[in-house]
């Protein structure tokens, strides 16, 4: 069975590699012999590699023909002729990136097909009992392959600083005023400028406190300011619930009402219209329990694909999801720890903001004043540590009245809220008032001069 392969390609990769300096330190670094299908083709990667190694200088074609010969490969690479042919037909340096993106590709799809008949040979003798095992070392073996394809290169600082300067007159001209996902919340925009790309961010507080409500605020908000798609990973609700929320948040009807289709002819005005506009929006819900980050990755890639840059993905919650790779040793707060760091890295690969929601321990509780503070994040593994930004929600009316009596969260359906940016890693920290409509799943930011809700930028 011939494997996938590109025969051109690959000698492209090589002449450009004998006439660039440049190119031969890019295919070094990204390509192996192995990734070469044809015999003679890996034979002269390797060597090329070699003299490179040793001089450091542009390889000469009489240089290679010769160390060629003194090793006694020559005759396997077809003589000197083939080592012409490359030189005289098969240039092309202002490609030479496109080319080496060929043979890595081809080179992982044959890894991925001999994995795969491996597992049909195999498998029955490999499962021994134990499925379970046996799917995770599938996965990590996969994931090993497909890392291959995920190389960042170096940027020049003169690159950079040229970027700047194109941000610098964008923002000048207004034409990119604020190139983070807005939230929505005046002031939380103000000082982070918007969730940018890469960004992790993490939103904790105790339960029934209202993160998913805030969290689907801001999703919506970020798919209304913006013509990209945003996702929804949902773990604890399901869609009717979520779908629920969100048009009690857009219509400002009660979720009762939204639950029950009780409306006058004046909501159900509303909530049609509130209908049209999120239909208008790139919302996408994924409500499978127990995800893997490993499987966000792929749904992401298929709706990337689809529907272009992603301006937001929210994670409900950090505490549900399974790690990719179940580890020997029964300790959470290093799955944890590997599961963060997974979605870190998925942020900065989807070039998205990512917004996970994450439980507070129980120590707030017992704290004076019940603010929370980092060390209160749960099993917090690096979560702390990972995060860009870190957000916490603290609710006046959780935990116990000023006569020592609980009182149940939301007992109003309006509530006194604070929003704290407890940490952000490229600007300031801060605490916002704000007022949490529990009736409608949704936070207003408060001016605390007028005494009135802000939306926007706009008093309302």
């Amino acid at each position: 069975m011939e494997l996938p392969n590109n025969l051109d390609a690959e000698k492209q990769v090589l002449a450009n590699m004998i006439f660039s300096k440049d190119a031969l330190i890019e295919a070094g670094t990204r390509l192996k012999p192995e990734d070469f299908y044809f015999e003679k083709n890996q034979i002269i990667f390797a060597t090329l590699m070699k003299i490179f190694n040793e001089n450091k200088a542009k390889i000469e074609p009489s240089v290679l023909i010769d160390r060629l010969s003194m090793d006694n490969q020559l005759e396997k690479v077809g003589d000197a002729a083939y080592i012409i042919e490359l030189c005289d037909s098969f240039i092309d340096i202002s490609n030479s990136r496109y080319y080496i993106n060929t043979v890595e590709e081809r080179s992982i799809l044959r890894k991925l097909i001999l994995l795969s008949n491996s597992i049909i040979t195999n498998w029955k003798k490999e499962v021994d009992g134990n499925i379970a095992d046996y799917i995770n070392q599938i996965e990590k073996e996969t994931l090993s392959i497909t890392k291959q394809r995920r190389v960042e290169n170096f940027v020049k600082m003169d690159t950079a600083l040229q970027q700047y300067k194109l941000r610098t007159q964008e923002l000048i001209s207004g034409t990119n005023a604020n190139e983070g996902t807005k939230t929505g919340i005046p002031t939380l925009d103000r000082i982070t400028l918007g969730f940018h790309p890469g960004d992790l961010i993490i939103l904790a507080a105790r339960p029934s406190v209202g993160k998913s409500a805030l969290a689907l605020n801001f999703l919506v908000n970020a798919a209304k300011s913006s013509d990209k798609a945003t996702v929804m990973f949902s773990l604890e609700m399901g869609v009717d619930q979520l779908t629920n929320r969100i048009l009690a948040a857009t219509s400002g009807i009660s979720i009762r009402k939204i639950q029950t289709a009780s409306f006058n002819k004046e909501e159900e005005l509303r909530v049609s219209k509130a209908i049209r506009d999120l239909q208008e929006m790139k919302i996408f819900i994924d409500e499978t329990p127990a995800i893997k980050v490993i499987e966000m990755r792929a749904k992401l890639q298929k709706l990337q694909a689809a529907y272009g840059d992603i301006g937001l993905v929210v994670v409900d919650y950090i505490g549900l999801i399974s790690p990719d790779f179940r580890s020997k040793k029964d300790n959470r707060s290093l799955e944890l720890g590997e599961i963060s760091a997974a979605l870190k890295a998925l942020a900065r690969d989807f070039k998205t903001p990512i917004l996970v929601l994450s439980q507070l321990n129980r120590d707030v509780e017992k704290r004076s004043g019940k603010i929370p503070m980092l060390s209160d994040l749960r099993e917090s593994g690096n979560i702390e540590q990972d995060a860009d930004i870190v957000l916490f929600i603290h609710r006046n009316d959780y935990g116990e009245s000023t006569d020592g009596e609980k009182v149940s969260p939301g007992a109003e359906s309006v509530s006194e809220t604070k929003l704290i940016i407890a940490k952000h890693r490229n600007g300031a920290l801060g605490t916002i008032d704000m007022l949490f409509y529990k009736h409608i799943s949704k936070f207003f930011e408060l001016d605390n001069q007028t005494n009135r809700v802000m939306t926007g930028d706009k008093n309302a």
